[in-house]
């Protein structure tokens, strides 16, 4: 379970790490825009 728990953060990190750098996908930017009225 610990392994398991530790590649998941790890994972977990990367992705927001790429996200962060990498522009979000169309799906992301349009339910944040349905979501706050626009």
């Amino acid at each position: 379970e610990n392994g398991g728990k530790v590649e998941g953060k790890l994972s977990h990190r990367r992705h927001g790490a790429a996200s962060a750098k990498a522009p979000p996908p169309l799906e992301v930017v349009e339910n944040k825009s349905a979501s706050a009225g626009f």
